[in-house]
């Protein structure tokens, strides 16, 4: 089972590239693997995967893409290509962050220094049968994570709350207990309880 992430590097412009994990969600190992000497995770130091990074970073927007050659890199866990390049967060969490399959996002500035967040989505056509189709891009909540010492607190409990509150959810909207707008209000307040001292969740809407 895939684990899949995202994760966005800061440039020196302040944007963002955007690069893709197939495991990096397993335990947001993610939030600790990547550094300054591992880029894109792994163990291994690489001063040549620093460059590369460091090179792509100063891409224009509307410049060309850097091919990675696959045969002179070792298998990173994130890959060294991005997705996209000179976006700015608000973008990646509107138009390229996919709440139900994304499991994890993370953010790295300039510094290394990585913020992990778990994703939940307020897409609720695959567990309501009588609420509209609903957008998995873009529509929905990056939770933060609390940790001490290299290690994040309570992730599987907060993992099975998410999974709980979708199950709720879905029982409230199937008994008209909840219509959408409702449902989606009672979502964002649980989440906001949940999470650590002033900490905020990020909420992000389909407006389609």
């Amino acid at each position: 089972m895939a684990h899949r992430a995202l994760v966005a590097y800061e440039r020196p412009d302040g944007r963002y590239n955007l690069h893709y994990s197939h495991e990096g969600a397993y335990k947001l190992r993610l939030a600790t693997d990547i550094t300054a000497e591992t880029p894109f995770g792994g163990t291994v130091p690489s001063s040549d995967q620093r460059n590369r990074l460091e090179l792509m970073l100063e891409v224009k927007s509307d410049g060309a893409g850097i091919a990675v050659d696959s045969g002179r890199y070792r298998a990173t866990p994130v890959e060294m290509e991005p997705n996209a390049i000179a976006l700015t967060l608000e973008t990646i969490c509107a138009e390229r962050l996919y709440y139900l399959t994304h499991e994890a996002f993370y953010v790295v500035d300039r510094e290394f220094d990585v913020t992990a967040y778990r994703t939940f989505s307020f897409a609720m056509d695959h567990v309501a049968h009588r609420t509209n189709e609903g957008a998995t891009v873009g529509n929905g909540a990056l939770v933060p994570v609390r940790w001490n010492d290299g290690e994040p607190v309570g992730d599987g409990i907060l993992r099975g709350r998410l999974r709980a509150l979708r199950s709720i959810t879905r029982d409230m909207l199937d008994r008209d207990v909840f219509d959408e707008d409702e449902a989606r209000t009672y979502m964002i307040e649980k989440l906001q309880a949940w999470v650590h001292d002033d900490a905020e969740i990020h909420v992000h809407r389909d407006t389609t």
